[in-house]
């Protein structure tokens, strides 16, 4: 009897551990999607900028004409595309979001199986 008692706390604990390293590994898989969609989020930004800097020179270089011309176009320009980045980026910040949700869940469910 007491190793039928002994074999079923081992399995108990096999089982725990089990579920200990899949909530390790969920968590692990969330923390590194939350890392990728703050990259995106920051790439995007950096090309958002590195473009209303060239908007920005070729303000400057254009005739004084074609310079109202092309001020006009670049910043409708720029807007359309500060529109897309920043929806690009609220994604990404979402996706973040849910991945740091999901690894949170991951770890509480990580420790209730420890307990």
């Amino acid at each position: 009897k007491r190793e039928a008692e002994a074999e079923k706390a081992r399995k108990e604990e096999e089982e725990v551990e089990r579920g200990r390293k899949e909530a390790e590994v969920e968590a692990e898989m969330a923390k590194e999607a939350e890392e990728k969609a703050r990259k995106v989020a920051e790439e995007e930004a950096e090309k958002a900028r590195i473009e209303e800097e060239e908007a920005e020179k070729a303000r400057i270089e254009a005739g004084e004409k074609a310079k109202k011309e092309a001020e006009e176009n670049a910043r409708k320009e720029a807007e359309q595309r500060a529109k897309k980045e920043a929806e690009k980026a609220e994604r990404a910040r979402i996706e973040a979001e849910e991945a740091k949700k999901a690894r949170k869940e991951a770890e509480e469910k990580a420790k209730e199986e420890a307990e």
